[in-house]
């Protein structure tokens, strides 16, 4: 599970930190668009775990998205596969976010919401 909700981070994280997501329905199009990116975490996990609608990373994420998470490169097939192996083993898993934080200030101060 822990490694669902990491690649899911990173998935997001990758396109917004690297400043690469496309200005497109569904996509935030500034790194700092504290309300897009939450909306777009919620979805994340509602469609993708909750949902179970593999389709919907496609439709998240750019075609030549690559993560770099563990030290091996993978793709979006990639992380389908991942997850079809999660709801294998866990069929029942269900995601509630009980918070997100994006807003930041300069010195590092956080906020949540």
């Amino acid at each position: 599970m822990l490694r669902a909700i990491g690649l899911a981070f990173i998935l997001v994280g990758n396109a917004f930190f690297q400043n690469r997501v496309p200005a497109t329905l569904g996509r935030a199009t500034e790194i700092n668009d504290c309300a897009a990116n939450k909306a777009i975490v919620r979805k994340l996990f509602d469609e993708w775990i909750n949902k179970k609608d593999l389709a919907a990373i496609d439709e998240m994420v750019t075609p030549n998205f690559v993560s770099h998470e563990g030290g091996e490169d993978t793709n979006a097939e990639y992380a389908k596969k991942f997850l079809a192996g999660v709801f294998t083993s866990f069929p029942d898993i269900l995601v509630t976010i009980e918070d997100i934080v994006c807003e930041w200030q300069a010195g590092g101060a956080l906020g949540s919401n």
